[in-house]
């Protein structure tokens, strides 16, 4: 993050990544108040990130964005246990919200991601920079032949290639997983 940075670029220049990883994992109406802690967190730690480069603050602040989400759903998790103290009390104000997110829904989502994550990275190097650069950064054709120094007509299908390697992963962790 350079020093010329304002708190209102940052903001911009991030925000969208961040509240999509927010979104995956926490109920709607939580998302905006993680999104904020989460800057916040950046925003006192703007001196360290001040000598990276745009990829580095950009996995930096998805990454705080998806700690912040999971201290959101460890807070909720504690103060239901809370509640709960009183089971009549809670049995009676205890309403569903279609609309929202349930608590196993987001455990759910946390362990698919974790799953990929670890699955991406058995990835080779190149591959796990291509799913990166593509799905975590949000980057073009263009871009990404770029930065990795491959020709524009050959993005698509290494990376193409690279899914593939990361589907054959994923059903392998799968089959493992129900034959525990």
């Amino acid at each position: 993050m350079n020093a010329n940075h304002s708190s209102t670029e940052f903001y911009q220049k991030y925000r969208k990544e961040m509240y999509t990883a927010i979104y995956q994992l926490l109920p709607s109406s939580a998302v905006e108040d993680a999104l904020q802690e989460s800057m916040l967190k950046l925003w006192r730690k703007r001196d360290l990130l001040e000598s990276k480069n745009d990829k580095v603050i950009k996995a930096y602040c998805i990454q705080t964005a998806i700690h912040t989400a999971y201290d959101f759903l460890h807070k909720k998790k504690r103060q239901e246990e809370h509640e709960s103290l009183d089971p009549i009390e809670a049995y009676t104000e205890t309403i569903p919200d279609t609309s929202q997110k349930s608590l196993e829904e987001i455990i759910l989502a946390k362990d698919r991601i974790q799953c990929v994550t670890a699955c991406i990275e058995e990835l080779p190097q190149r591959s796990r920079e291509l799913i990166f650069s593509r799905y975590y950064m949000g980057e073009t054709d263009k871009e990404i032949s770029k930065s990795m120094h491959i020709p524009s007509d050959r993005v698509r299908s290494q990376i193409y290639t690279a899914k593939q390697q990361l589907r054959r992963l994923l059903v392998a962790m799968e089959v493992e997983e129900s034959g525990d």
